[in-house]
């Protein structure tokens, strides 16, 4: 594999393989939650009826109803009150906290064969996962003029050589380096998700668009990414499953020792 190929497939493997369920994994959360609610709901009704008393069966009706209700209060849309024209970005929020800092991001698709992907950003060096039941892959950047690329499916790696690290590291960076302008924010009460709409770095992702970062409207939690890049006919959908800080170890490339090298 050419290294200027290798330069891309940071990017490729978080722009061309992922779509999302992060926020999709959220509305799975409630309907296990209503199920749950609903099979407490019939035990009641199971209880009252071996029993025979009318009195209980009304009491668990009784709380089913107050449990619907107190779940639809928790639902509520927009309840952290979010204003699109006063509010602070929920945007801003991640660049404070992981901008510059580092960061390690999961998402999954349910779309390409059910992809895990994992992307580790900090100090210039970028860790990249790729992960469904075809291929498993990693690719691991540490600076310098080289770069490690595994192949955990035929256990083996390749060291790659890197012209432009800096840029390698840039257009790996989902969520800062490629997102330009601030454009608008919107809020979706049908599906409680805040959405905050920001213009694509060309310079950086190679052609201009769109970013999306959505939020859940009740908690402001981060849930899904849209990036719709100008000319492409569909916009990707990235779910987020988890983010969090950056630790120095998963740079580690110590599977060398159990993986054969290859050209």
């Amino acid at each position: 594999m050419k290294a200027n190929k290798l330069i891309c497939l940071a990017a490729a493997l978080i722009i061309s393989c992922c779509a999302a369920t992060g926020c999709q994994n959220s509305s799975s959360s409630d309907k296990d939650k209503s199920s749950s609610s609903s099979s407490s709901a019939a035990d009641s009704k199971s209880s009252s009826s071996e029993s025979g008393s009318e009195s209980s069966s009304d009491s668990s009706k009784a709380d089913s109803s107050e449990a619907d209700s107190s779940s639809k209060q928790e639902k509520k849309a927009n309840a952290i009150g979010y204003d699109i024209k006063n509010s602070k970005r929920l945007y801003d929020e991640l660049r404070e906290k992981y901008d510059g800092k580092g960061y390690d991001l999961t998402m999954k698709s349910n779309t390409n064969m059910g992809s895990e992907l994992r992307l580790c950003i900090k100090d210039g060096k970028v860790y990249s996962s790729d992960k469904n039941p075809y291929t498993n892959t990693t690719m691991i950047y540490k600076g310098g003029k080289t770069m490690d690329v595994f192949d955990h499916t035929g256990k083996t790696y390749t060291e790659q050589s890197v012209s432009d690290g800096a840029m390698l590291a840039k257009k790996s960076d989902l969520l800062f380096a490629m997102t330009g302008d601030f454009i608008e924010a919107k809020i979706d009460e049908d599906n409680d998700v805040i959405n905050e709409y920001y213009k694509i770095k060309s310079d950086i992702a190679g052609k201009g668009g769109t970013i999306c970062f959505c939020f859940r409207g009740h908690n402001g939690s981060f849930c899904q990414i849209t990036v719709e890049y100008e000319g492409d006919n569909m916009p990707l959908i990235f779910g987020i499953t988890e983010l969090k800080s950056c630790e120095d170890k998963v740079f580690d490339s110590k599977e060398t020792f159990n993986y054969k090298k290859v050209d």
